[in-house]
């Protein structure tokens, strides 16, 4: 099955997400996932690692913000997410008692344009603060470029990471996504599928491994045939 994502006026979504980046700056799907992990993008069910500075084009009507919340064992209890251009958040004050912590999260679609991962698709959820930020920061430029080119204000990123000392989990890294250029919403195809049963359960490794980053030795990239 396959949808097609709605159109709205870029006046409208500079408004909505001016309000959008408020609510996600603050601490309180249906494509393969993306996951950041100890200073590594990969993507799918194989953690097939991103090709160095390959561009990903991020949907700026597909970002979405909600919740998840885990169990002490890290078992997915809940997750409610919500369209940021489609009226009123996600309150977490009216979410279900699910027996753990409700911790805000946020995602956007992206599709490859460069590259051996040229038309892969894959979304990314991140509810890590630093995944928040790095996501709020792009909205917030989102907003700028429409202001510019209000026909051009699909980013264009290369995904990179950067680290910081933690007192308590020591060295912890954190998603960056730099903008190399703009593009217009029909310069590039975005199509959705239904979700598996095997892309579902990725998703949930990814989200749990995301609670706490940590230093690794990267892996090489996978040979994929």
């Amino acid at each position: 099955m396959t949808t097609q994502l709605a159109t709205i006026k870029p006046q409208e979504l500079a408004t909505q997400l001016a309000f959008a980046q408020q609510r996600a700056s603050t601490d309180d799907g249906d494509f393969q996932y993306m996951k950041f992990r100890k200073g590594t993008w990969e993507y799918g069910a194989d953690d097939i690692e991103v090709e160095e500075n390959s561009k990903w084009a991020l949907h700026p009507q597909s970002f979405q913000e909600g919740f998840i919340a885990w169990s002490e064992d890290q078992e997915l209890l809940g997750e409610q997410m919500k369209s940021m251009i489609d009226g009123a958040p996600i309150l977490q004050a009216e979410l279900p008692d699910v027996g753990g912590k409700w911790s805000k999260q946020l995602s956007v679609l992206m599709v490859c344009v460069s590259g051996e991962d040229e038309g892969v698709q894959a979304e990314f959820k991140s509810n890590s603060h630093g995944g928040r930020k790095e996501l709020s920061r792009i909205i917030g430029e989102i907003r700028k470029q429409l202001s510019v080119d209000p026909e051009a204000y699909m980013p264009v990123v290369t995904l990179d990471s950067d680290d910081y000392k933690h007192k308590k989990y020591g060295k912890v890294f954190t998603p960056e996504m730099d903008i190399v250029e703009w593009r217009g919403l029909t310069d590039v195809d975005f199509d959705a599928a239904d979700d598996t049963e095997a892309e579902v359960e990725e998703a949930v490794d990814a989200e749990v491994e995301e609670a706490v980053e940590e230093e690794a030795p990267k892996k090489r990239r996978r040979i994929r045939s």
